[in-house]
């Protein structure tokens, strides 16, 4: 992969615009949730690894046995993020679904007193709760109280995409000594492999019957473009910027997402949902800047 011809943040900037399309292919898609996530891993998993083939190098195989284990239990874990975020895509609007999937940075906040053995400062505690309130505003409760199952389950499943995601990032923390590139592709073979008697037993492939030409068509771009190519594009550009522009700029994904979904799906989230996504998407943003403000 020729990464000299465009800039790092140019890099960066646009996987987090095809990041914040995904949830709009999803809608392309008739597949139930657990065969398209695995068919998504399978085939993300071997673009990828010819990504790794194009940067001119082979799969570190020592450091992958070392860490085999480990890495195919965040696979699992990461191969059911993606099922509950495919879900909550369903029976909400995406930009709803993405905005509650960005409340994966205050799980770990949350999270961090018992698996980092950190102190939840002022300031902290202060971005969890205006998330908190932003997520009741984006999940319409205040509007529609309890009537509207479809919207409140399609939140109850962004939440639980984002619980799934804060743990793939945490235990991800613990496996730093196998390339980036190499641990993504283990990881995603493992999700295919996980979910593939799963999605056959539960009769999630009697979806393929739904399937058309097009929405084929969509599932390649989905696995291939979204995941394969754009994963090495991602991490080519984190390699060369530093954690604090990674981590702002990775905001763009949500923002864009909303954007999308107006522009392309004509959904709309209302004003209420507007300022709910605006506290969450800044309070998670401001969560990942309090520290580096301090240490500077």
């Amino acid at each position: 992969m020729n990464t000299e011809r465009f800039s790092p943040k140019f890099q960066l900037c646009f996987a987090m615009a095809v990041f914040g399309l995904v949830g709009i292919i999803r809608r392309m898609i008739p597949m139930d949730s657990l065969p398209l996530a695995c068919f998504r891993a399978f085939l993300g998993g071997i673009s990828l690894y010819f990504v790794i083939l194009a940067g001119g190098r082979r799969l570190d195989m020592a450091a992958i046995r070392r860490r085999l284990p480990l890495m195919v239990l965040v696979g699992v874990i990461m191969g059911f993020n993606w099922v509950f975020l495919f879900e909550a895509f369903k029976y909400t609007s995406v930009a709803t679904a993405t905005v509650c999937y960005y409340m994966e940075p205050v799980f770990i906040i949350l999270a961090s007193p018992f698996v980092f053995k950190e102190r939840i400062t002022l300031p902290k505690a202060v971005c969890v709760i205006l998330s908190f309130i932003g997520m009741v505003l984006v999940s319409g409760v205040l509007k529609t109280g309890f009537h509207g199952v479809a919207e409140l389950k399609g939140v109850f499943f962004g939440l639980l995409a984002a619980v799934f995601y804060a743990t793939c990032v945490i235990w991800n923390m613990t496996i730093k000594d196998v390339p980036i590139f190499d641990r993504t592709f283990v990881e995603l073979l493992a999700v295919s492999i996980v979910l593939l008697p799963i999605s056959y037993f539960s009769g999630g492939f009697d979806s393929l019957r739904l399937m058309t030409p097009s929405a084929w068509i969509w599932l390649l771009v989905l696995s291939i473009f979204c995941t394969g190519i754009t994963y090495g594009i991602y991490y080519t550009s984190v390699d060369r910027l530093p954690s604090q522009t990674v981590a702002l700029y990775s905001y763009l994904d949500p923002v864009l997402a909303v954007l999308f979904s107006w522009l392309l799906l004509h959904e709309s989230m209302g004003v209420q949902g507007m300022i709910g996504a605006v506290l969450i998407i800044g309070s998670a943003l401001a969560s990942d800047m309090i520290p580096a403000k301090r240490q500077a």
